[in-house]
C-alpha cells in the first residue's frame, strides 16, 4: 500500500513537471509542489524502510503466536476454570452455549477452524489404506494361485 501511495506522489509530481515545460505552470508553483510531494515521498520512503527493518519482531511475534497455539490444550487442561472460559470464549466467539453434552455455536475463530480442517484432512490420509477392500483383492483362479500351463 505504502508502495502504491508513493508511485501515486511520483506520477502527480512528474506531470507538475510536464505542466512546467509546457509553460502551463509557472515556476514558482512548480517549486511549490515538488517540495511538498517530495516531502511526502520521503516520509513514506522511511516509514517503508522502516517495516523492513521491522521484519524480525514479526516473526518473534508469529513465533510466540505458533508456540501459544501449539499448547492451547496444556493451558485448557492445566489451568483454572476462568482461563479455560477465556479460551472457550476465544475459539468461539459468538453465542457459544452449551446444552447438556452439545456444544453450540454460530461461529468459529478461522485460524482453529483452519488447524481443525487440516487435521481433519490428514487424519483421512494417516494409514494408507482404503476403508473398501474389494477393490484391493485380486481374483484367484479355480485352479489354484498359479495359471495353468499346458
Amino acid at each position: 500500500m505504502i508502495n502504491e501511495q508513493i508511485k501515486d506522489l511520483e506520477s502527480k509530481l512528474s506531470k507538475a513537471r510536464d505542466l512546467l515545460l509546457s509553460m502551463e505552470i509557472d515556476p514558482v508553483d512548480y517549486k511549490i509542489m515538488k517540495e511538498y510531494y517530495g516531502n511526502r515521498i520521503s516520509k513514506l520512503e522511511s516509514q517503508l524502510s522502516d517495516v523492513g527493518n521491522d521484519k524480525h519482531s514479526i516473526e518473534e511475534l508469529l513465533n510466540r503466536g505458533f508456540d501459544n497455539l501449539i499448547n492451547l490444550t496444556n493451558i485448557y487442561l492445566n489451568g483454572s476454570l476462568a482461563e479455560a472460559r477465556d479460551l472457550i470464549g476465544l475459539i468461539y466467539p459468538e453465542n457459544f452455549t452449551i446444552r447438556e453434552t452439545q456444544i453450540q455455536t454460530t461461529r468459529t475463530n478461522k485460524i482453529v477452524e483452519s488447524i481443525y480442517l487440516i487435521n481433519n484432512e490428514l487424519r483421512a490420509k494417516k494409514n494408507g489404506t482404503k476403508e473398501d477392500f474389494s477393490s484391493l483383492s485380486r481374483k484367484v483362479t479355480s485352479t489354484g494361485f498359479k495359471p495353468v500351463t499346458s
